[in-house]
């Protein structure tokens, strides 16, 4: 059940993210907050692992603020709340999976000149896509 909010929380923000590049405050509170309740009512996860779900999120804070928003705020939100639904382990494998993908598809499309080097394409759609993608090869 958790895998499946998770995934139509990520799917809500991708939508989000590209029809107007911004994800609502309130769409990342509520996957938040459902997170955490999850959490609290199925014990899903181990404490250390929830907390490094959210260690994830805040590591992707931290570069948004370093690279002046390269990769925005909401992004590291949704990744923060993805997290607390995951846990840190997984959080890391759909991570590094979407950040794989959006390299295929940005190169590709620098390759095929449909975009320029400075261009940028959202990003959530990628993680969506990672973690749909990570839950049907763990089989659930």
């Amino acid at each position: 059940m958790a895998d499946g909010l998770m995934v139509v929380f990520l799917g809500i923000c991708s939508i989000q993210d590209v029809r107007r590049r911004e994800i609502s405050r309130r769409i990342l509170a509520v996957g938040s907050v459902a997170a955490v309740l999850m959490q609290v009512c199925t014990r899903k996860l181990e404490y250390w692992d929830f907390a490094l779900g959210i260690a994830v999120g805040l590591a992707l804070l931290g570069i948004a603020f370093a690279t002046r928003e390269a990769l925005g705020y909401g992004d590291g939100l949704a990744v923060l709340a993805m997290g607390m639904f995951a846990g840190g382990c997984r959080a890391l494998e759909i991570l590094l999976l979407a950040f794989g993908m959006a390299a295929l598809v940005s190169g590709g499309c620098l390759a095929l000149k449909k975009a320029k080097r400075n261009d940028s394409l959202p990003f959530l759609p990628f993680l969506t896509a990672a973690a749909v993608i990570c839950m049907a090869l763990e089989g659930g």
